[in-house]
């Protein structure tokens, strides 16, 4: 299911070329999203797809827009503050499991933490913003030591590292954003 639907959003997402506004193509690249979880629905019996606890994201200059389902969370840790931004994003209660958007612009020196669960049951706001650093495998190294105890294999996580496009070499045009990512995937 997770293939599937990555495939479709990016394919939504990026086949808009008539749509600027990066909000309305993610909104309806979400729409889009919503129709294939639903043929997944008509394809079983019960109706019954499971539990799915993911969130898409895309990056338009740099702006950040992100929907969010089940248990999956994505904070911004800016400062050394953590702050949740896709709290409230999903309604268990409705039939679409891509509801709601957040949307804002990152700085240089924030990082993005995605998770597949509520990462703040298993560790603080204050110990997450300590173990935040510029290397990313590092940070996500230190996270995954901190909270492996309590989850024991039943969490994921990527980190994005945003930094200005001239301190990454794999930025391929400096005029393609003025932010450059670096990001990885960890799993407890």
């Amino acid at each position: 299911i997770g293939e599937r639907l990555f495939e479709s959003f990016k394919k939504s997402f990026f086949s808009q070329k008539d749509e600027r506004d990066s909000y309305v193509r993610f909104e309806n690249s979400l729409k889009e999203l919503n129709r294939v979880v639903d043929g997944f629905r008509e394809a079983t019996n019960s109706g019954h797809i499971g539990r799915l606890h993911a969130i898409v994201v895309a990056l338009s200059g740099d702006n950040l827009y992100l929907s969010q389902t089940g248990d999956a969370e994505a904070y911004l840790i800016r400062k050394r503050f953590v702050t949740s931004i896709s709290e409230g994003l999903y309604d268990p209660e409705s039939r679409e499991i891509f509801t709601s958007i957040a949307n804002g612009n990152l700085e240089e020196g924030d990082f993005v933490l995605f998770s597949t669960t509520r990462l703040l049951r298993y560790i603080s706001k204050t110990n997450l913003a300590r173990l935040i650093a510029p290397d990313v495998v590092r940070t996500l190294n230190d996270l995954r030591e901190a909270v492996m105890p309590e989850i024991l294999g039943r969490i994921g996580f990527i980190g994005v590292s945003v930094g200005t496009a001239a301190d990454d070499a794999f930025v391929s045009s400096p005029s393609s954003s003025r932010f450059s990512l670096t990001g990885f995937l960890a799993g407890v």
